[in-house]
C-alpha cells in the first residue's frame, strides 16, 4: 500500500547525542544562547565530535565575525531577530559553515563557510 503522508524521522544515538538521519547526513540538535540549532555531517563518515566541541569552545568568537562580515548590524530594523542556526560540517571545500536564520522572514538564510579558522565565502538566499 502507498503512503503519501510524510515519512517519519529516523532518530539514531551518536556520540553528539540524538539525531535525526536523512538519507546522505544527520542532524543532532545543540542550544546555542537559547536557540536552538542543528549539527549537520555526512551519514557515511563517524560522528565529528572533536571538531564540534573545537567550534562550540569558540563559537562566540565565530558568530560575532560572521556576524561582522555578512553586515548584520546594517540589516534593516524589519530583520531585527538573526540568530544562529546550524553547523554544517558536510562542506566539499571548506571546513564548516555557519547558517543563520531571521524569525521575521522564516524562508531567508544567510551564512559563512569557515577554512583553517577563516572566513572564505558567504551565502545568503530565501
Amino acid at each position: 500500500m502507498f503512503s503519501f503522508g510524510k515519512k517519519k524521522q529516523k532518530s539514531v544515538d551518536t556520540p553528539l547525542g540524538a539525531a535525526n538521519a536523512f538519507a546522505d547526513r544527520f542532524s543532532a540538535p545543540w542550544r546555542y544562547r537559547g536557540v536552538l540549532m542543528t549539527v549537520e555531517w555526512l551519514a557515511d563518515k563517524p560522528a565529528p565530535v572533536d571538531r564540534v566541541r573545537a567550534i562550540q569552545a569558540d563559537f562566540d568568537a565565530h558568530v560575532a565575525a560572521a556576524s561582522a562580515h555578512l553586515g548584520f548590524a546594517d540589516f534593516p530594523r524589519e530583520l531585527a531577530t538573526v540568530v544562529p542556526d546550524t553547523i554544517d560540517l558536510t562542506e566539499s571545500d571548506a571546513d564548516w559553515s555557519l547558517w543563520f536564520r531571521c524569525a521575521e522572514w522564516l524562508d531567508a538564510h544567510w551564512g559563512v563557510a569557515f577554512r583553517d579558522g577563516k572566513i572564505i565565502r558567504d551565502f545568503a538566499g530565501d
